[in-house]
């Protein structure tokens, strides 16, 4: 084979452009502090590379999303617990006003005033925003104001039936938020299974209690009604099944205080009833707590005289108190659903932690150098450089004429 003077030219020139080429790739990853750089070092690192900054980056965001999570919930729980604290204080000044017998109609006037502010602090509970200004209980309807006042309690919901969420997770979206009509609307009245109540034409001094579920496989989800018979020194009572148009029983002894039992429910009525008096039980209906907030108040505010009346209000008084108890049962039960958030959130995020270490120690050994096998190619490769220039010169110095 015929070597030529360009050919060992060429040759030398190339062993230098090559030495110098690795030499500044390695410059490049001692300065990145990368192996890969770009997608020709190593394609295959590379593409895996990319699908881990992707992930890396879908965990950082659902990390953000959990902190930004905490604090709304954080912020919601202490609302709604002092929403629990309002309503608890409600409870507190109708068990106050509970001997009626006893209080002046200026008292019963100071009790209504007390109960229209617990009725302000509440409705502006009601409007509560969180850290962003997003009111809490709009639903997705952040941005609008939740309830309105009205007249009579009859506060007017300005939100949607849904709750907020959040996406934490691949998987999970978290709600971060309840809906201002199942808090604050949607609570069951007297007991939570069946409401007592008093005829307003009642003319004696009966007065019935919440009652309570004795045998709930029994319950037909009927209404019923105690009416009561007196005749001279006797007072009896017939049980009717209004629902049916059925007489269940009737003629039954009356004695004040005893259990009266019904459908798997029971029920004691205290006083004398009149003839003709009636007492119902019937399914627990929804009603807004500011309707029964304003209702017991201006119940209180009336001038009941006669005995028949105070009896219509203490039977009033008892059925406000089981609405607020069941007020308070609601916004326990909403705070425990955030303060399980809260702990949800915290196990997510300790796992999110974990997760993103080992995603970025993946990623580091799938495009970071080894600094000690880096600095010592490099090394190498300028030595190696450097010998090939030095070849090239001393070759370049010969030529055929220093022979002849």
């Amino acid at each position: 084979m015929r070597i030529s003077s360009a050919m060992i030219h060429d040759h030398g020139s190339g062993s230098i452009v090559d030495a110098q080429s690795r030499l500044y790739k390695l410059q490049e990853q001692l300065s990145t502090g990368r192996r890969v750089n770009s997608p020709q070092d190593d394609p295959i690192a590379a593409a895996a590379a990319m699908r881990v900054t992707d992930t890396i980056a879908r965990n950082d965001q659902f990390l953000i999303n959990q902190a930004a999570a905490k604090n709304t919930l954080a912020f919601a729980e202490g609302v709604v617990g002092d929403i629990g604290g309002v309503l608890q204080s409600i409870r507190e000044r109708l068990i106050q006003a509970g001997n009626l017998g006893t209080l002046t109609a200026n008292d019963r006037e100071t009790l209504a005033q007390d109960l229209r502010a617990e009725y302000d602090q509440l409705l502006s509970l009601a409007n509560a925003r969180d850290s962003a200004g997003n009111f809490l209980f709009s639903g997705s309807k952040e941005t609008t104001q939740s309830f309105n006042d009205a007249p009579g309690g009859a506060v007017v919901y300005n939100g949607d039936q849904s709750r907020r969420t959040v996406q934490v997770s691949a998987s999970r979206a978290l709600a971060v938020s309840e809906n201002g009509a199942e808090l604050f609307q949607r609570v069951r009245t007297g007991n939570g299974t069946f409401l007592t109540g008093a005829a307003s034409t009642n003319a004696g001094t009966g007065v019935i209690d919440l009652g309570t579920v004795v045998d709930s496989s029994a319950l037909t989800n009927d209404t019923y009604r105690v009416v009561f018979n007196v005749v001279g020194t006797t007072t009896t009572y017939d049980i009717v099944d209004v629902t049916t148009a059925t007489t269940l029983s009737a003629g039954n002894a009356y004695t004040s205080g005893a259990a009266i039992q019904v459908a798997g429910m029971q029920v004691a009525i205290e006083g004398a009833p009149a003839n003709g008096d009636t007492f119902s039980l019937q399914p627990s209906p929804n009603q807004s707590l500011f309707v029964s907030i304003e209702s017991i108040a201006a119940a209180l505010q009336g001038t009941p005289n006669e005995p028949d009346e105070m009896a219509r209000l203490t039977t009033l008084m008892g059925t406000a108190l089981g609405n607020i108890d069941q007020g308070i049962e609601k916004a326990l039960v909403v705070r425990a659903q955030f303060g399980s958030a809260l702990h949800e959130l915290d196990v997510m995020g300790e796992s999110s932690e974990s997760q993103q270490v080992a995603l970025r120690t993946e990623l580091s050994g799938l495009v970071d150098i080894d600094y000690a096998k880096a600095i010592s190619d490099f090394a190498r490769t300028q030595q190696a450089l450097e010998a090939a220039r030095n070849s090239y010169a001393r070759v370049m110095e010969k030529s055929l004429f220093d022979l002849i």
